[in-house]
């Protein structure tokens, strides 16, 4: 499956809009806090619609597999050039095959949050 190039688009452009709206409220308040939980739930918002759209349609699936933020996403604390670290957790090694390139279109579609 090759990566959707619309939807990449359509996230990047998502992306840019949001985090400028973020910079500015946060340049108009002075409040960090308000904009680190923004923008972690900026990334969350577009790992979910890549997730949805790459992955699976349906929340609980696919079967044994899981996406877990870790470090300062984890903690929903994203400063404007923390690293975005993602695991991708599967419980068996025959599974690794179905989802691999699922899996690979959905880090390039999602790396659009890495420089911001």
């Amino acid at each position: 499956m090759a990566t959707n190039p619309t939807l990449a688009t359509e996230l990047r452009e998502l992306y840019a809009k949001e985090s400028a709206r973020l910079k500015e409220n946060f340049a108009a308040t002075r409040e960090g806090s308000s904009f680190l939980a923004g923008r972690t739930e900026l990334v969350a918002s577009v790992a979910r619609r890549a997730w949805c759209e790459i992955i699976s349609a349906d929340p609980e699936g696919p079967k044994d597999f899981a996406l877990i933020a870790l470090g300062g996403y984890g903690r929903k604390w994203l400063f404007p050039y923390s690293d975005i670290d993602l695991l991708f957790l599967h419980s068996r090694d025959k599974t690794e095959a179905k989802i691999k390139n699922p899996f690979a279109d959905f880090r390039r579609s999602f790396g659009i949050c890495a420089s911001s």
